[in-house]
């Protein structure tokens, strides 16, 4: 008896098509994620556009560096670097430089610890959904353990949630890193 199951079905705990897309399968998943994990992808989220500020502050701070280095006069006569009391070109490129290089190990700090979070999250949320799998999987009728090889349900459950792990986590970096201002 060849049997198929996927994760929709096993999610459900009934017998599917063994196709359906990822759009499906990322409403799906989210259908199965407790409320701790949803407010989890809540802040995740937050993280994500403060992130996103993060890299904007890279490319703003880059252009008082160029302005130092290729014409400083504007930036010399401005109030707020004549606060610093910079007084030639040799400080404020010096200055700026080391503005631009603090926001920019800032925003690589900052990004490498949203991608720890989400990693760890979305590690998070497929042991779960793998647990809430094995236990549709175990609370079968004797009659389906009977005709289903058990081997298949092990391969099969192993496979889904390495899956699941890897279109988390590529969904999840997609959308973190495209929302740059």
């Amino acid at each position: 008896n060849d049997m198929k199951f996927n994760l929709k079905q096993l999610l459900k705990g009934k017998k599917h098509d063994i196709s359906f897309n990822s759009i499906e399968l990322i409403f799906n998943i989210l259908k199965n994620v407790d409320n701790k994990n949803k407010f989890r992808i809540y802040l995740i989220s937050v993280l994500v556009l403060l992130n996103g500020i993060t890299e904007s502050s890279i490319f703003l701070s880059i252009l008082p560096f160029l302005q130092s280095v290729s014409d400083p006069a504007p930036l010399l006569n401005n109030k707020y670097i004549q606060i610093l009391q910079i007084a030639n070109q040799n400080e404020l490129i010096l200055f700026t430089s080391i503005f631009f290089l603090s926001c920019l190990l800032f925003s690589t700090l900052f990004r490498m610890f949203a991608l720890l979070c989400i990693n760890k999250l979305t590690a998070i949320i497929s042991v779960n959904i793998a647990k809430k799998l094995l236990r549709n999987i175990l609370s079968q009728k004797y009659d389906f353990h009977i005709n289903t090889n058990s081997s298949d349900l092990l391969f099969l459950l192993t496979t889904e949630r390495a899956s699941l792990t890897r279109v988390l986590r590529s969904v999840a970096s997609a959308l973190a890193f495209s929302i740059t201002f």
